[in-house]
């Protein structure tokens, strides 16, 4: 498993066939995660114009969270945020989710970009 990180979203490349497959919608453009603070977001779209995401909302048994579960074209997809360098991500199967950290001794909260 590979794993990107864009800000506070973190994006792990999946080495199985992922059971969301049955389960999805196309998009040129999804927005992974909108900050607290500025109201600026991480969004993925396809790098080759014409190509489109498949992307369905869950929770991911894996990581015990909300994730996005994400199929990326041939072309490959890029990552932008207005404060963040772009990433782009080879083609493949992936889940995204929001970094969260402890805080405090008894609780734990999700990364603030």
């Amino acid at each position: 498993m590979k794993a990107y990180r864009h800000g506070d979203v973190v994006l792990v490349e999946m080495n199985h066939d992922p059971r969301w497959k049955s389960d999805y919608k196309t998009s040129t453009e999804t927005v992974l995660a909108t900050g607290e603070m500025t109201g600026h977001s991480h969004r993925i779209s396809p790098i080759v114009e014409g190509e489109e995401l498949h992307v369905s909302r869950g929770t991911s048994r894996a990581f015990g969270r909300d994730a996005w579960f994400l199929t990326i074209p041939k072309g490959g997809a890029k990552v932008t945020h207005e404060e963040h360098n772009r990433i782009d991500l080879p083609k493949g199967d992936y889940i995204a989710f929001q970094q969260r950290e402890q805080w405090r001794e008894s609780s734990v909260r999700r990364v603030l970009d």
